[in-house]
């Protein structure tokens, strides 16, 4: 099976695993607790306003509540339709979306390396914070620079520490903490960007906008 970059990802996006195409992330020690496994507002088509033929992406959650990226496969830019395993958390007076890159890896959807500058490489979760506002979904992806920037000048919680992977297009940033301390970490730290360009709610089917996103790529490269 041919496999998305994570870097195609929305919740790739969403999930600082999010991961970037210059690479830049930020990976967790512990999930957030408690979680669950839907949340229901998600169900549905999300996607840009705006449907062109760089970088088109969707999330889809169907009404099991299992979501699924639809994004062009590059260089090909075949249009594919992945699974990404998700769990949700409310923490404070905020959503979080937590994706295990175990659980991604096993999905089969995605290629994930091993947790950068850790050896052995540990278990290792993303988190993204998101806000559903009618039929907008505003996704804010984990502040990679802030973290690092913390890290280095030791001014994080006693309880946390991290380590810093850096080269001059990469940064990759694991956070350690158990479940708890992160957390509390979470709840006392805003450690998240600003949303980026919020996906609307579509009220079509899946195949309707997968042909839409189809038709959107011939026109694109012919301008080209």
């Amino acid at each position: 099976m041919r496999v998305l970059p994570i870097a195609a990802v929305p919740l790739a996006a969403l999930l600082g695993a999010a991961v970037l195409g210059g690479c830049t992330e930020t990976r967790f020690a512990s999930p957030l607790q408690p979680a669950t496994t839907c949340d229901v507002r998600l169900k549905g088509l999300w996607a840009p306003a705006t449907v062109a033929a760089d970088d088109v992406f969707a999330l889809y959650v169907d009404p099991a509540c299992v979501a699924y990226v639809i994004a062009q496969e590059k260089p090909s830019r075949r249009i594919e339709r992945r699974r990404l395993p998700l769990t949700f958390a409310h923490i404070g007076a905020h959503d979080y979306a937590v994706a295990s890159a175990a659980d991604v890896m096993r999905a089969g959807s995605f290629r994930l390396p091993a947790v950068h500058g850790v050896d052995p490489a540990p278990a290792a979760w993303f988190y993204a914070r998101y806000a559903v506002v009618g039929d907008r979904l505003d996704i804010a992806m984990t502040d990679s620079h802030l973290l690092a920037k913390r890290i280095l000048e030791n001014t994080l919680d006693g309880t946390i520490d991290g380590t810093i992977d850096k080269t001059a297009a990469e940064l990759h940033v694991f956070v350690s903490a158990d479940a708890q301390q992160t957390i509390d970490f979470i709840r006392g730290n805003d450690v998240f960007e600003s949303p980026r360009e919020p996906l609307l709610r579509r009220h079509q089917s899946i195949e309707q906008f997968e042909h839409e996103m189809a038709q959107a790529i011939p026109k694109e490269q012919s301008n080209g």
